[in-house]
C-alpha cells in the first residue's frame, strides 16, 4: 500500500463552492432534500393517474332552495291569462280592427266602386273571410278574370283587380262582346265598339245569345283568327274586314276589304292556308270575283 504523506492531509487543498452548492446553502435547503421532495410529488401525480374511475369521488352542488311561494305562483299564471285574454279580445272584437276602407288597384273596365260595394265592410279584418269574397266578386263581376286581397292593419283592405285580356270582337245579332284569349265573353262593348278598332271581330250569323262569363269559342280559334288578321296583309296586300261563323268555329269564313271572302279551316295551320291563298292570287287574282275556298288541303276552289 501507498503510505499518505502526512504534510498533504495537514494542508488539504481548498476549492471555491459551486454557484448551484451557494444557492443550496442560501436557501437553507440540501439537494437531497429537494430531491425527495421531487420524488414524491411525481409519485402522487402517477398514484392520481392510476386511480380507477369508479373510485373517484365527486361532490354535487348545493340545490338552492325554491323561495318563491305558490301565492306567487298563482298570481304570475292569472296574470298571464289575463293579459291574453285582453289582447285576443282586442284584436277580434275591437271596432278599431273593424274594415272601414277599400282600395282598388289594376282595373280598366270595371269601376273600383262596383267592386267596393260588393266587398264587406265593418268586419273584424282578421276573421274577414278573403276566399269567399273573391268567389263573389268574380261571378258577379265578369270582367274579372282574377283577384288578390291584401290586409292592412288596422282596419283597410287592398284588393288587386286582374281583368281578361283583350282576344277579339264577338257580335251576335247587334250587340259587341270583348272576348278573352280563352274564348270567355266578358264585357258588353256595344256602346263603345269604337274604341277598339284593331282587334278582330268575328259575327255569329245565328246569332245566338251570349252569356257573359259563359265560354263560346276555343282559345285555338281566337289565336287562329288573330293570326290571319295581323299576317294577312302582310302575305297578300289585303286588308280584313270581318270574320264570321254560322253553325261552328271550325270554318271561318273571312270578309276582305278587296269585295271577295275567303273560308278558312280553323283547325289547319293558319300560315300554310296563307302561304296557298297568296299563291292563288297572284296566278288568279282577275279571276276570282266572289271568293276562295282554302278548306280542302291541297286544293284552292274559287269564283
Amino acid at each position: 500500500m501507498r503510505r499518505l504523506d502526512h504534510k498533504s492531509l495537514r494542508q488539504p487543498k481548498i476549492y471555491p463552492p459551486s454557484p448551484r452548492f451557494r444557492l443550496f446553502r442560501k436557501s437553507g435547503l440540501r439537494r437531497s432534500s429537494l430531491d425527495n421532495k421531487r420524488i414524491s410529488l411525481r409519485k402522487r401525480s402517477q398514484n392520481y393517474n392510476e386511480r380507477e374511475p369508479g373510485n373517484l369521488h365527486f361532490t354535487k352542488p348545493r340545490e338552492e332552495k325554491n323561495l318563491t311561494s305558490p301565492l306567487i305562483k298563482w298570481l304570475k299564471f292569472f296574470g298571464t291569462v289575463l293579459f291574453l285574454s285582453l289582447a285576443i279580445y282586442l284584436l277580434l272584437f275591437s271596432k278599431s280592427f273593424s274594415v272601414k276602407d277599400v282600395f282598388v288597384e289594376g282595373n280598366k273596365l270595371v269601376e273600383a266602386d262596383k267592386i267596393i260595394n260588393i266587398t264587406p265592410r265593418g268586419d273584424n279584418i282578421f276573421l274577414l273571410p278573403s276566399e269567399k269574397i273573391k268567389e263573389v266578386i268574380i261571378s258577379q263581376i265578369p270582367e274579372i278574370k282574377d283577384i288578390q286581397i291584401y290586409r292592412g292593419i288596422p282596419n283597410a283592405l287592398k284588393i288587386v283587380v286582374l281583368e281578361h285580356d283583350q282576344g277579339l270582337i264577338w257580335k251576335s245579332g247587334q250587340s259587341y262582346y270583348l272576348i278573352s284569349s280563352q274564348g270567355v265573353p266578358y264585357y258588353d262593348v256595344t256602346l263603345k265598339i269604337a274604341e277598339y278598332p284593331n282587334l278582330a271581330k268575328v259575327e255569329d250569323l245565328n246569332s245566338l245569345p251570349v252569356t257573359l262569363g259563359k265560354q263560346i269559342a276555343t282559345p285555338a280559334f281566337v289565336t287562329f283568327v288573330n293570326n290571319i288578321n295581323k299576317n294577312l296583309f302582310e302575305a297578300t296586300n289585303i286588308e280584313a274586314d270581318y270574320f264570321s261563323v254560322i253553325e261552328t268555329t271550325i270554318d271561318v269564313t273571312l270578309k276582305t276589304k278587296a269585295g271577295f271572302y275567303v273560308k278558312f279551316d280553323s283547325l289547319r295551320s293558319s300560315k300554310k292556308q296563307l302561304y296557298d291563298l297568296k299563291m292563288i292570287l297572284v296566278e288568279k287574282r282577275q279571276e276570282i270575283l266572289e271568293y276562295i275556298d282554302l278548306r280542302v288541303p291541297g286544293w284552292a276552289y274559287y269564283k
